[in-house]
């Protein structure tokens, strides 16, 4: 089964309507309850209290009274009183959680009482999971999310949450790392990968905040009941105890409309997932072997942290078991099974330690091993150079070495510095000495790893590993390394393709990360609006290719037609200047998420004006799609790539 995630996106988009039309239901739904609910509220139990009130006795014996007009009775000023009191209070309870979890991910971890993990952590069953969401996030073209585990919970589950891509965490429990392999922990990482992807996270967090505040009056209702538990020298404690009964009762059909919205949005996309998952590991058996062992296991995938009810779409199995599977968050995992492994015998599997332990032993001694071919590479290098390092890495892919290092903020500064040095350039060298004053540390690490520049070609992979030491750094320091890029880039008075798109990735995975944003606004809705923005961002894909000019015209005709503008004559489009693409690109982000996918398919139908998509222009529409906030896996690239027209 084939995701298009493109398509998945606008159908996560569509859910949202669907979910404010759902709340808005539930409102509406308590609100007329509530009324109700003061009107057979026997306020003579305390006249002193509620004298105010003592219309609603008159409402209620008018109901019980064939002859009296009920709808004349009714106290109309404090049922408009009491909807607005509702309506205001769910409101500003939905405000502050989302006020709460606007920072994103990192939010929502730390609510479960979450860990960070690093890669440098001396757990080697955490540095299998980091390792593992390294590769799924460059299989993903995306910057690495943090990863958190979830140390007090033996319950076998996890999660992604975020608002995109740039605050993005996956988290998984203490007993997900006790209880899976190295392909199964794959699996799930997989799934949670998906969800990030298909836009199912970002609705998620919506979720979060919406719930709270309809569900929110089951937590005052409890307080008045304590309250009237605890009033031992007040007798007449009676509507305050009732009050709370009947708060809880209404918030009980918040918690019933809650859960039916989750189980609407969530249910269907776990199958999606799980598919999803599949795509990207292309081994079937990891995410269905990962459901078999969950099925197996006494704890299942529970948690017990008392915040996971307000989370439990967010999770890869059933945070709880629930009485009615109609309101389920999650389908059966026997289904779900049999949606990846058709051919199961119905069996689950148990956790095999030993196994586990095997495979962390193995990762330690590989580890082990790997830091002494490095540190002979290093020596190597520092040594003879880039031929030092080569003579050094016979026995060890010393690409995969330089990824390795990358969580280091000073060697990963460094590293993205050496992918824009040319070595013959004068003004390039006199702008790396500076450094010796304004950051000696960097200065060094560039001399250490100047060798590095080899792999210019592999810059995404590099900068999506280089996210979480990159982040590491302060405001200050990451001013300056944009500061030192820009100066390395203007060094030869032009620049290049390659040169902007490095940029680019650089800023859109980390300005919000200093900034304290969290989304890109949505301004644009018809593509006409941006018209000359698309123009601009094909014409530049096509001036830059090789190809005769019979094709790229032919190119440009179809690549318009693709994203839906007119086709301007091309021969009268002046050169494109990179601060005009520039721009241009930053408009089409804030374009509406159904209108992005037309012009990647555009901007990949323009590069392939000679029949081929060579690396830089490949590289650089995964640029732009990061660029506009929709990342572009692989899988889908090389499907894109495959299906779209060629001349």
């Amino acid at each position: 089964m084939s995701t298009d995630f493109f398509a998945q996106q606008e159908t996560a988009r569509k859910n949202t309507r669907y979910l404010v039309v759902l709340f808005i239901l539930a409102v509406a739904c308590l609100i007329v309850l509530t009324n109700l609910f003061l009107i057979v509220f026997p306020w003579e139990w305390s006249s002193t209290a509620f004298s105010q009130y003592g219309t609603a006795n008159q409402e209620f014996n008018c109901l019980l009274n064939e002859r009296c007009n009920f709808w004349q009775q009714l106290n109309w000023p404090r049922m408009i009183k009491v909807s607005f009191f509702i309506t205001i209070v769910i409101a500003l309870v939905s405000l502050f959680k989302w006020l709460q979890i606007r920072r994103g991910g990192k939010a929502i971890a730390e609510m479960m009482g979450g860990t960070l993990v690093t890669a440098d952590s001396q757990d080697f069953a955490e540095q299998r999971l980091v390792n593992v969401v390294e590769e799924m996030a460059l299989a993903a073209n995306m910057p690495v999310p943090a990863v958190y585990v979830l140390k007090e919970e033996p319950g076998i589950n996890a999660f992604a949450a975020g608002f995109s891509t740039r605050d993005a965490v996956v988290a998984v429990t203490q007993g997900t790392l006790d209880s899976f392999s190295r392909d199964q922990l794959q699996g799930v990482v997989a799934h949670e990968f998906s969800h990030i992807l298909n836009g199912d996270m970002r609705l998620n967090m919506k979720l979060i905040a919406i719930l709270f505040g309809i569900m929110f009056i089951t937590e005052v209702g409890l307080v008045f009941i304590r309250g009237s538990y605890f009033s031992n020298r007040n007798r007449n404690n009676g509507p305050i105890l009732f009050l709370g009964m009947g708060l809880v009762a209404l918030g009980s059909i918040g918690t019933f409309f809650g859960n039916m919205i989750k189980a609407a949005v969530s249910r269907q996309r776990e199958f999606l997932a799980d598919a999803a998952a599949v795509q990207f590991t292309r081994n079937p058996s990891g995410i269905a072997d990962a459901l078999k062992i969950i099925g197996g296991s006494y704890g299942g995938s529970q948690i017990h942290d008392p915040h996971s009810n307000e989370i439990s779409h967010l999770f890869f199995g059933a945070s709880s078991k629930r009485l009615f599977s109609l309101f389920a968050t999650h389908p059966p995992i026997e289904a779900r099974i049999r949606r990846v492994d058709p051919r199961w015998d119905g069996q689950f599997l148990f956790v095999k330690q030993e196994q586990i332990q095997a495979d962390i032993k193995r990762q330690k001694n590989e580890a082990e091993q790997k830091a002494k071919i490095m540190a002979a590479v290093l020596a190597g290098a520092v040594a003879g150079g880039a031929e030092g390092a080569a003579v050094e890495s016979d026995t060890v892919d010393p690409k995969a070495m330089m990824l390795s290092r990358l969580h280091e903020p000073i060697t990963a500064s460094a590293i993205i510095l050496c992918l824009l040095h040319d070595p013959n350039d004068e003004q390039q060298k006199e702008t790396l000495a500076a450094l010796q004053h304004t950051w000696p540390a960097l200065h060094q690490a560039v001399k250490r790893n100047v060798w590095m520049g080899w792999w210019q070609e592999d810059f995404l992979a590099i900068v999506n590993r280089s996210v979480a030491g990159l982040r590491s750094l302060d405001e200050a320091q990451y001013q300056l390394l944009k500061r030192v890029m820009l100066q390395l880039i203007q060094a030869n008075g032009r620049i290049d393709m390659y040169e902007w798109a490095l940029f680019q990735l650089v800023r859109s995975r980390m300005d919000d990360h200093f900034a304290k944003k969290t989304f890109i606004r949505n301004k644009y809705r018809k593509i006409t609006d941006l018209e000359k923005e698309i123009h601009t961002v094909l014409a530049m894909l096509i001036q830059a290719s090789s190809a005769p000019d019979e094709q790229r015209l032919l190119a440009w005709q179809e690549a318009c037609k693709e994203a839906g503008v007119e086709a301007l004559a091309f021969e009268a489009i002046e050169p494109i200047a990179m601060g005009d693409f520039s721009r241009a690109v930053n408009k089409i982000a804030q374009a509406y998420p159904l209108l992005k996918p037309r012009v990647i398919k555009a901007l990949i139908v323009a590069a392939k004006a000679d029949n081929t998509i060579e690396a830089v222009e490949r590289q650089a529409i995964i640029a732009i799609s990061a660029a506009i906030d929709a990342p572009l896996p692989d899988v889908l690239m090389n499907e894109l790539e495959a299906n779209l027209a060629v001349y």
